[in-house]
């Protein structure tokens, strides 16, 4: 019964989150629950008034250039990068004249931060698939500096 219990509280407690993660924020909820599964080195997904917010454990070199590849995947088209020391910024286009400006910092040797500015009157959906291609661009060119589970690989489970 306690193992029944336990169950039960933890679903409803995830009921509770989606249920209050309406509106402009439900991507919210179903990012972090992507992100929490799937024990990924991005550290928290934030999606407001047409932005949205990831910090990266991956070098800042490593993210722009997944980016850039990303972009490239989707067919974005450039509008302009403006590189600076620490922070590169792209804009781009994309369907009936919609843009898409991206924000990279760098934060330490070891984290970046990314941000998607998909305006008010865009997608969110957009920014989630664009947010994927990046970290699946950073996982295929092993950009990833975190081993998201090193103590159960050490225990050997």
């Amino acid at each position: 019964m306690g193992i029944f219990s336990k169950q039960t509280f933890g679903l409803s407690a995830w009921v509770v989150f989606l249920f209050f993660s309406n509106g402009c924020m439900a991507p919210v909820a179903f990012q972090a629950a992507g992100a929490i599964s799937g024990a990924s080195p991005v550290a928290m997904n934030l999606a407001e008034k047409g932005k949205a917010e990831s910090y990266w454990v991956a070098r800042y070199a490593d993210v722009v250039v997944a980016t850039a590849r990303a972009a490239q995947v989707l067919s974005l088209e450039l509008l302009g990068k403006k590189p600076e020391h620490d922070r590169t910024s792209f804009r781009y286009g994309y369907s009936k004249g919609q843009e898409v400006q991206i924000i990279i910092e760098y934060q330490t040797a070891t984290m970046t931060s990314l941000q998607i500015d998909y305006g008010v009157a865009g997608a969110a959906a957009f920014a989630n698939l664009l947010g994927r291609e990046i970290a699946l661009e950073l996982h295929r060119a092993g950009a990833f500096l975190e081993d998201p589970w090193p103590q159960q690989k050490e225990a050997g489970l």
